[in-house]
């Protein structure tokens, strides 16, 4: 005849098992849990947390929403156009970039200050060599574009 399976139903309380193994952890990290506990604090303070826990409570309609928003065919033309703009982005030297919005930024204190130049002022600006250049690149640009939209 079989015998019984004795059954003695633990009766040790997990906490202290929990609290015994903090109490061993070596105290190399004991810096680690303290950035831990700082950084559950500061989450906690500014609602990261609170975020966190609706959005795993929603988990379902989350991901629902999010895969309807991907499936769209905008986002996919989105993403692909994210990807040329940071091509283009990674093809500009950052120094002549950064140079130019220096230039801007000058230009557009300067224009604010002084009275408005007259057409033929204008005209004058526009000859000089700089300008040239400039407008230079402006048509080459609007060349390519024109020469796409003609497809």
């Amino acid at each position: 005849m079989a015998k019984p399976i004795e059954f003695r139903p633990d009766t040790q309380d997990p906490r202290d098992e929990i609290q015994r193994r903090l109490a061993e952890a070596p105290i190399e990290h004991a810096e680690a849990l303290l950035a831990c506990y700082k950084l559950i604090e500061v989450a906690h303070n500014s609602g990261t947390l609170e975020l966190l826990r609706g959005l795993l409570a929603a988990q379902d309609t989350v991901i629902t929403h999010a895969s309807e928003m991907f499936a769209a065919p905008e986002a996919a033309i989105a993403i692909r156009n994210g990807f040329v703009l940071i091509q283009l982005l990674a093809r500009i030297d950052p120094e002549k970039l950064s140079a130019v919005l220096e230039g801007l930024t000058t230009a557009t204190t300067h224009a604010s200050g002084k009275s408005v130049p007259s057409l033929l002022g204008l005209l004058g600006s526009a000859a000089s060599q700089d300008s040239r250049r400039a407008l230079q690149v402006g048509i080459a640009a609007l060349e390519a574009v024109g020469k796409v939209l003609k497809q």
